[in-house]
């Protein structure tokens, strides 16, 4: 269905490697798609990689450590379908897609 890249760490030098179109993404804990802690969606990958770069520095939440992504012409469809197949898989969504 999709060609995912593999986890990319949270680095400034691992931006380059992530395209700058449209796609869904995981923020992931470890390099497992059970450690999810995000399943999001973005018009622009490069951007949405950096924005979550400086969020992992500054911000009191789940730490993700990885960036998993996969380019997609309907990026928020998408992550909504992710999302609910991760609920079916493990029991519940990620922990910041739980919809307080």
């Amino acid at each position: 269905m999709f060609k995912w890249s593999a986890p990319l760490s949270f680095t400034p030098q691992a931006a380059s490697q992530v395209p700058t179109g449209g796609g869904v993404f995981y923020l992931l804990a470890d390099e497992s798609e059970s450690s999810a802690v995000y399943i999001g969606a973005a018009k622009n990958l490069r951007e949405e990689f950096a924005y979550e770069l400086e969020q992992q520095r500054t911000v009191q939440r789940p730490k993700a450590r990885f960036f998993r992504y996969a380019e997609t012409l309907a990026p928020h469809e998408q992550a909504t379908r992710l999302i609910g197949a991760h609920k079916r898989k493990f029991g519940q969504r990620p922990v910041l897609n739980s919809g307080f």
